[in-house]
């Protein structure tokens, strides 16, 4: 998570994928820290089985496939536009 914390720090970011299964971490601390460092930038979970975590913008399971996950990100790019127009 150390690595991906710097990188939102630094780089340029429009969203974030964060898998659930491959990382061994607290997801809510994750996005936690996240949103204090960028509050624009929208956060995907991705998991093997379905988890809500209010913090998150989005939850997805993998089997819901790639198309799902498409969707999910243009809706959210599209809704921070909006706000950003706004």
């Amino acid at each position: 998570p150390e690595e991906a914390l710097n990188l939102l720090q630094t780089q340029t970011v429009d969203v974030v994928l964060l898998d659930l299964d491959v990382a061994r971490l607290n997801p809510a601390a994750v996005i936690t820290e996240m949103k204090q460092l960028r509050p624009d930038v929208p956060i995907v979970l991705i998991g093997s089985s379905y988890v809500n975590l209010e913090s998150a913008d989005a939850a997805l399971v993998k089997a819901d496939g790639p198309e799902a996950l498409l969707r999910q990100i243009s809706d959210l790019l599209k809704r921070k536009a909006l706000q950003a127009s706004s």
